[in-house]
């Protein structure tokens, strides 16, 4: 059954509680109209608050003691005072580095090796002398030094009648079978019966020796 006030009833109501505290009964008839509109908000609030506080209990707190300072269960725990890990090993030289003895190291100088010299030994440039020569028979050539570290080389064979010379003196390279001579200096007929020089040759010195070379 639904009991309905009229405004004049309660109206009369107020009527009454202030007749009653000025009777001495305020405290029971303290709250106004006002005062019980506005503690039916607060009520309400309240149990709003306390339900959104326990649901989200139930979601954010996992662990009851977490609120007590401990951590909750299954968490890793990291003291923040630790220093810092520190490298597990020193690092280790390199293959070639500093650490490695260099005695043992490949040695890794280029190295040069000297030209085998070529053509045909002859024999030893001291044994030509200043301003004469030497006929190497064998070899059908004549070397010879008309002035100081000058090796010059002919063939040792006559142009006139192809006689074997002989000879190296005075500045002259003589055959011994018609009286030819030659100069020292370029081979030409210096007297004879011939007029045609004799022809050159090639010859190098290497390391104190001459050689013919083809």
């Amino acid at each position: 059954m639904t009991i309905t006030h009229e405004p004049s009833d309660l109206l009369t109501d107020d009527a009454a509680a202030k007749q009653s505290c000025e009777a001495g009964a305020c405290a029971r008839f303290a709250l106004n109209r006002r005062g019980l509109l506005r503690g039916a908000a607060a009520a309400g609030t309240a149990v709003v608050a306390g339900a959104g506080l326990s649901a989200c209990g139930h979601i954010l707190d996992p662990n009851e003691n977490a609120a007590d300072g401990a951590p909750p269960s299954g968490a890793t725990v990291t003291d923040m005072t630790a220093p810092p890990a520190t490298a597990s090993a020193a690092a280790k030289p390199m293959s070639g580095g500093a650490g490695m003895d260099a005695s043992k190291m490949p040695d890794q100088t280029m190295k040069t090796t000297a030209a085998m010299p070529t053509g045909t030994l002859l024999g030893k440039a001291s044994q030509i002398p200043v301003g004469g020569g030497v006929v190497f028979a064998n070899h059908q050539v004549v070397v010879t030094q008309p002035k100081a570290g000058t090796y010059k080389a002919f063939s040792s064979v006559c142009t006139h009648a192809g006689c074997q010379c002989n000879e190296v003196a005075s500045g002259m390279i003589n055959c011994p079978c018609h009286g030819a001579s030659f100069s020292i200096s370029d081979g030409s007929a210096l007297q004879g019966p011939t007029q045609t020089p004799l022809p050159a040759k090639t010859v190098t010195v290497t390391n104190g020796e001459i050689r013919l070379q083809a």
